[in-house]
């Protein structure tokens, strides 16, 4: 669940991730964003769409709390430069 070292966030699109709902994740993002944000949605398993997430748009750094509501994540980036290298990690909370 990871887009880690060997698969970073280098331009912008949809970068998906595929967890189990209901179950808590650590969400880090971390490294050079070179002016890029990067949006979570999350896909309802209920209705064949994406949610977006509150607080859920970042510029810089976070690590937070995660409980999914389908199991589908959509990292979305936008505004990737030359440097941008994001590296995203999902992690299971026991």
């Amino acid at each position: 669940m990871n887009l880690n070292t060997n698969n970073p966030m280098t331009a912008n699109g949809d970068y998906d991730i595929i967890v189990k709902p209901g179950k808590a994740l650590l969400f880090t993002l971390k490294h050079t964003f070179g002016g890029a944000t990067v949006a979570m949605t999350v896909k309802s398993d209920i209705v064949n769409e994406f949610d977006s997430v509150t607080g859920g748009s970042w510029t810089t750094h976070t690590e937070q709390t995660l409980i999914p509501s389908g199991s589908l994540v959509r990292l979305t980036v936008t505004n990737a430069s030359g440097t941008t290298e994001i590296r995203a990690n999902f992690v299971p909370i026991s």
